[in-house]
């Protein structure tokens, strides 16, 4: 699975009202990379927790249906599946 997904930061956000959760990224990077790549995303936005906290999950996008902006949100599974695929976390505190 390493190396089927670029390494592209984005923000974790809540689905009701879009508070800061965090930063994901498609595939399971390695920590310290994804670590770097989420400081240099944050330029000193928000506190960047330690690298120990990264963390490699598997996930589904499922369709926004309550919004009209479209879009989706991350659904958490255990494993490969059906639309799974391999994320890298990192949770803001």
């Amino acid at each position: 699975m390493r190396g089927q997904y670029s390494l592209e930061v984005q923000a974790l956000l809540e689905l009701d009202g879009g508070s800061f959760m965090g930063w994901w990224s498609k595939g399971h990077h390695n920590p310290e990379e994804f670590h770097r790549a989420v400081v240099d995303y944050e330029e000193g936005v928000h506190s960047v927790p330690a690298v120990a906290d990264v963390k490699h999950l598997w996930a589904r996008v499922l369709p926004n249906r309550f919004t009209d902006e479209g879009g989706g949100w991350l659904s958490y599974c255990s494993g490969p599946g059906r639309g799974a695929f391999p994320l890298t976390e990192l949770e803001a505190r």
